[in-house]
């Protein structure tokens, strides 16, 4: 269990910090995930689970306010590997490791397709893939929001 325990949380925080490159992005994505999953640690270990889930959404719903776009505060790095960190730890700690990783879906297909790119195995004007769709004529606004979306349907 450790190893995976281990591998979790390293992933979790490249994940997150791969999609911190974008106003809100990471924070909205990470408090929508934390929701869903206080939600489902809830059902399944009760209330003890969700806390750390919903103190870390409520971090970041709260780091909103000064990061949306146009964003008057960053995360950077220590800010990105403390919400991966935290994420993956409360979801080891709340039983709840599966439903978690399924719920950052959206940052794992995104550090896939850059290992994809890297690997040359598909080729990508820009990287990583919010990127791309900024580099295609997307607004970060719009992307911020399919991001947001996505992983709300898929939490």
């Amino acid at each position: 269990m450790i190893p995976l325990a281990i591998l979790a949380i390293i992933g979790s925080i490249n994940a997150v910090n791969l999609i911190d490159g974008m106003d809100g992005l990471a924070a909205g994505i990470i408090a929508i995930a934390s929701l869903a999953s206080a939600f489902f640690a809830s059902m399944t270990t009760g209330t003890v689970g969700s806390l750390p889930f919903v103190v870390l959404s409520g971090a970041c719903v709260g780091f909103l306010v000064l990061n949306h776009y146009p964003a008057k505060i960053f995360m950077g790095d220590t800010g990105s590997f403390a919400l991966g960190t935290g994420y993956m730890v409360a979801a080891l700690l709340a039983n709840t490791l599966i439903f978690s990783i399924i719920a950052l879906a959206v940052p794992i297909v995104s550090v896939i397709i850059s290992l994809m790119h890297r690997a040359h195995i598909i080729t990508l004007p820009v990287e990583p893939l919010h990127h791309t769709l900024n580099y295609h004529g997307m607004s970060e606004q719009k992307i911020i929001l399919l991001y947001w979306a996505i992983t709300f349907v898929v939490s």
